[in-house]
């Protein structure tokens, strides 16, 4: 018991002493799906600015992040840093540094230079934090639509601390429920 404790303990505090993580938030909106790549150490309501962008399924079955040089965070006379504030449930705001006027987060997928990822857009032109396209610039029309869902993906080191405490609260239970059969036996 002693052992699993003292795991739980060190697990804690090599958990602990990480100050600063990475968070992965997953997106999706009519068919479209991929992940944001934040700072900060736990999903809690406030400002995350973004790190990377990453795109799994989409309407060109390409994918690809700004991490492998796929996609910019760029265009529509924005540019980074972008930031977006988190309510605990859904984003409550796209913001992007420039010039632009409109809240919304523009990636340029890099092999076309004519789709763009617009978070906080919708049709035509609006600013509106529950909704995502993807645009062509070409034919200036909307190949993708819809409404915007943003959930944080909880760490490992998350999980780490819940399952390690919960092997050290069962230890404990167990211990404790020997240590009373034992004296019932005695009695």
């Amino acid at each position: 018991m002693r052992r699993i404790s003292t795991l739980a303990l060190v697990v804690s505090l090599i958990a602990a002493t990480k100050s600063e993580a990475s968070l992965i938030w997953t997106w999706s909106f009519a068919g479209e799906t991929g992940e944001f790549i934040t700072d900060g150490v736990t999903p809690s309501p406030g400002i995350y600015t973004l790190e990377d962008f990453i795109v799994r399924s989409d309407s060109f079955g390409e994918g690809g992040s700004i991490g492998f040089g796929d996609y910019s965070a760029s265009g529509f006379s924005t540019m980074p840093p972008y930031r977006m504030t988190w309510n605990g449930r859904e984003v409550t705001f796209w913001d992007s540094a420039g010039t632009n006027h409109a809240d919304w987060w523009p990636f340029t997928n890099v092999r076309t230079q004519t789709t763009f990822y617009l978070f906080g857009f919708d049709v035509p032109n609006v600013n509106d934090p529950k909704s995502a396209a993807l645009w062509d610039l070409t034919t200036r029309e909307a190949l993708a639509v819809g409404e915007v869902t943003v959930a944080p993906v909880p760490e490992p080191a998350t999980w780490l601390l819940l399952s390690s405490g919960l092997l050290s609260a069962g230890a404990r239970w167990r211990a404790k429920a020997q240590r009373g059969g034992s004296r019932k036996k005695r009695l």
